[in-house]
């Protein structure tokens, strides 16, 4: 990390002179990612920061913004989709002072960082998903609205094939329909003990309904294991039935049932198996197969 990122900016007075080129020189192999520009007769640092999408922009402007207010050296910050671009010179002095480089420095160890924090999340977001089990016991406890909705929310933003959607989601929160509901399955006593139940319709007329139903159930199971909710996809059996218990018009069909609620600690039903990698893997066609990772 460079030493620069150790110092404190001091106040820039009028009058002082700005960096000399063999000085400029001599600080630039600290911040090697930073090109040194001249707009309207004024040098300047700038380096560009790529990101993944336009909230990854914000929230990084904002901490460049915090850093600057500590410092009390300020920047031009220019925000786009993916990107932001930092400028770093002192204006009033119109050139670059060591400040600028201290800056240039300080915001290259925010990004350092940052980008950090995104392997974390990632690393999070993988463990989420190898470590759901279905859970079909649950305290009696209420899941606050905010994460309920926050859980929709997953569901309804899953893809779809030609987006088109064709979900309805149909919310169950009252304990005598999660009792009413659970008779039309056949293993689906748990679903009294839930504290909600999401029900998932479509039309089922085209090839992918079913799969991208399933798209927005595993978000809504996901979402919901990372905000601490278990889970567990019920079939109802006798769907007809069903259907008319929960008014729903003819033309839509169930797909599935999941019940959520707070875990009530049982342990899990013995190991998670499933076949290794290698035994369903398959290489460009096939049969044929690779060594395993």
């Amino acid at each position: 990390m460079s030493e620069l990122t150790r110092m404190k900016c001091t106040p820039c007075r009028g009058g002082e002179p700005t960096l000399t080129d063999k000085e400029i020189l001599e600080l630039l192999p600290q911040v090697p990612e930073w090109e040194v520009v001249e707009r309207d007769g004024v040098k300047r640092l700038e380096r560009v920061f790529k990101f993944t999408n336009f909230l990854e922009s914000l929230i990084f402007t904002y901490r460049v913004g915090q850093l600057a207010e500590e410092e009390g050296h300020h920047p031009v910050l220019t925000t786009e989709w993916g990107r932001v671009k930092v400028s770093w010179w002192t204006h009033k002095i119109k050139g670059l002072h060591r400040n600028d480089f201290i800056m240039a420095a300080k915001t290259d160890r925010l990004y350092i960082r940052f980008k950090a924090e995104e392997n974390i999340d990632a690393e999070r977001v993988l463990r989420v998903i190898m470590s759901k089990r279905e859970i079909r016991k649950y305290v009696d406890r209420e899941v606050p609205e905010e994460v309920i909705y926050k859980i929709l929310e997953a569901g309804r933003l899953a893809g779809s094939a030609k987006n088109r959607q064709p979900w309805h989601f149909i919310l169950i929160r009252e304990k005598q329909n999660l009792e009413g509901l659970a008779r039309f399955g056949d293993f689906a006593s748990h679903l009294q003990e839930a504290a909600f139940a999401v029900v998932i319709l479509i039309p089922d007329t085209y090839v992918q309904d079913r799969f991208d139903a399933g798209r927005a159930a595993q978000n809504m199971m996901l979402a919901a294991s990372a905000l601490g909710v278990g889970s567990c996809p019920i079939t109802l059996h006798r769907q007809e039935e069903a259907k008319k218990f929960l008014n729903v018009p003819p033309e839509l069909n169930i797909c599935v049932c999941i019940a959520f609620g707070y875990s009530a600690g049982e342990k899990p039903r013995g190991k998670v198996i499933r076949k290794p990698l290698n035994e369903i893997l398959h290489y460009e066609r096939y049969g044929e197969k690779i060594k395993p990772f």
